[in-house]
């Protein structure tokens, strides 16, 4: 989620998707940070901002139909609501990306991410493989731990933690790939034939 402030961008990142289930019934976590405008015109020194704009686009294309679809089971207290899509202002045929449907409203490079405290480790729905890889998922976790733990490599009693809100059927072949990258050990996955889906 981003909230635009007059002096800072709201930068909302949540563990789950915005369903009442995964609120009400499971542990979440939320985290968020201000971002200040970057009046000055300082040079973005870290690999924030190109995680945040890639991951926005990646997630926001959109392509129009030319019919309008009817999105009956949108209710609100038993009153149907009926969704046209799409609006007036998408073409229909024509691939959008989030910089298409912020319109100007927000341009990243107004602001300084260089206080960033976390790292992104965006998750996106679909296949992904060769060095796109490196941009998602455990691969991009992989490569953030030889950036910050370059020396640090685990012996064979070493113990990983991972906690997931849901999963699906984790084969033992996943669960090795899984855990040389959490090791730092991406390497040689990257040089894989086999197309790799995004960490859910």
């Amino acid at each position: 989620m981003l909230l635009k402030f007059d002096d800072v961008l709201r930068v909302v990142i949540t563990s789950s998707n915005l369903l009442e289930l995964d609120w009400k019934e499971l542990g979440q976590v939320i985290w968020f940070q201000d971002f200040p405008l970057n009046t000055e015109k300082i040079e973005q020194t870290n690999d924030f901002l190109p995680s945040l704009s890639a991951f926005m686009d990646s997630c926001s294309d959109i392509h129009p139909e030319t019919e309008e679809k009817d999105y009956s089971e949108f209710k609100d207290k038993n009153k149907t609501t009926k969704v046209q899509y799409p609006t007036p202002e998408l073409t229909p045929g024509r691939k959008y990306t989030f910089k298409d449907l912020i319109r100007g409203e927000l341009n990243f490079i107004d602001y300084n991410f260089n206080s960033a405290a976390v790292e992104i480790v965006p998750s996106i729905a679909g296949i992904i493989s060769g060095k796109e890889k490196l941009g998602y998922g455990q691969y991009r976790f992989g490569e953030l731990v030889n950036k910050h733990l370059p020396e640090q490599k685990p012996d064979k009693d070493s113990v990983i933690s991972y906690q997931s809100t849901s999963y699906g059927s984790l084969s033992k072949q996943y669960l090795q790939k899984f855990v040389r990258t959490l090791s730092g050990d991406t390497h040689d996955l990257i040089n894989d034939d086999e197309e790799c889906a995004s960490l859910q």
